[in-house]
């Protein structure tokens, strides 16, 4: 057996695996079955591949069947799983299946030519693209390119809105970030590229597009699908971080969660500039007097309730009067705090973690990040200079 067959095959076994780790997965369940149903996807892909890479086989007819168009859910269902672990309470609707139209034409194009070839299926798997119009085939073919590429540019715009509105609305983002999926994204994005260069590259005029495909993008599918298998085994969490979120704001319901907040650009009410400059100076003494940024999950709605002005004032203040989100403003108080207590001889015997804990950090990463974004300069390298100067 040659060392594709073995890859993808291995490839194939791990999307399997991943999809029975992920159909059990409690907590966003409606989201886990989906990045189910996506693993099961790929890995039957993988399958039919692998089998492409031998001599005929009895198992090729059953594979190649149920793999024919698979490509065409590859888009459609990374863009919706995005959609449930952004909103769990996300409502599939009849229009969206429209998602799945290309694959159904494309299933009932392949088979119709099989049924029409009059050819057995052994005969028939050995060169199938004769039996239909090469046009048609390469049309096909470019068609999976595109929709794959668009479909990713879909998620990774749905994924910088949600990236934007959780930084208006919480202090502290570590367990609800999806920067893992957008690199997912980006990688499988990189995937269907590669593809299409392959198509359009005049090097490559001499190789059957069809089969090019399916190698290049099988054995990148295979690293994939290692890849998410790596990250749902090392980082469970990252399947279930909206459960973080609901406890933070319990009293959100279903279309109030991160993207439907009502906080959406100020509602439809604008604030009068003196009302304005009052709920900044409110805000300010607050920040000042009680120093809520301590806490570490305090989020744009506890703030608003202490304050006992609308969520959606509080965050055109900070946006329009201070020119920050919500995560900059909180996190930019928290840095000066750490900053001061270093300086005062009362926190010498408590460590540079401690005062980041103790100032409304949560986590050493996070801590490190920020504190670097608001300095130019690491905590360690700031506590040097502050001993330099002393």
């Amino acid at each position: 057996m040659n060392t594709v067959f073995l890859l993808l095959i291995l490839g194939a076994m791990q999307g399997f695996f991943l999809m029975v780790l992920l159909a059990r997965k409690q907590g966003n369940r409606k989201g886990n079955r989906i990045l189910a149903l996506l693993m099961l996807v790929y890995s039957l892909y993988l399958l039919e591949s692998a089998f492409f890479q031998i001599p005929y086989t009895p198992f090729l007819p059953v594979v190649m069947t149920i793999g024919i168009g698979l490509v065409f859910l590859f888009g459609p269902l990374h863009y919706i799983y995005a959609q449930f672990i952004i909103n769990p309470y996300y409502k599939f609707r009849l229009i969206h299946w429209l998602h799945f139209f290309p694959f159904i034409l494309v299933k009932i194009y392949f088979y119709a030519g099989f049924l029409k070839s009059g050819v057995s299926m052994r005969q028939f798997s050995d060169n199938p693209d004769l039996y239909y119009n090469p046009f048609l085939l390469n049309l096909i073919n470019l068609t999976k390119i595109f929709i794959g590429i668009t479909y990713m540019i879909f998620t990774l715009l749905l994924l910088k809105k949600y990236a934007r509105r959780i930084r208006e609305q919480f202090s502290a983002i570590d367990k609800i970030s999806l920067n893992w999926l957008r690199n997912i994204t980006f990688l499988t994005l990189a995937v269907w590229l590669i593809a299409l260069f392959t198509n359009f590259n005049p090097l490559m005029n001499g190789l059957n597009l069809i089969y090019r495909d399916y190698i290049i993008i099988s054995i990148a599918l295979t690293v994939l699908i290692y890849t998410m298998g790596y990250l749902g085994l090392v980082k469970p969490e990252i399947f279930s971080y909206v459960e973080s979120i609901k406890k933070q704001s319990p009293q959100e319901t279903k279309e109030d969660i991160i993207l439907n907040t009502s906080s959406a650009k100020y509602a439809k009410t604008r604030l009068q500039e003196d009302k304005a400059e009052f709920y900044l100076h409110k805000l300010q003494n607050l920040m000042r007097a009680e120093k809520p940024y301590i806490r570490p999950n305090i989020t744009l709605k506890d703030l608003a309730q202490k304050l006992n002005i609308p969520e959606y004032h509080l965050s055109q203040i900070i946006n329009e009067k201070l020119g920050q989100n919500f995560f900059n403003f909180i996190n930019s108080y928290r840095v000066e705090e750490v900053k001061q207590r270093m300086s005062d001889p009362r926190y010498a015997h408590i460590s540079l973690l401690g005062i980041a804990f103790d100032s409304g950090f949560n986590s050493k990463s996070s801590f490190n990040s920020i504190f670097k974004r608001f300095t130019q300069m690491t905590p360690s390298e700031y506590a040097g200079q502050q001993k330099q100067v002393a």
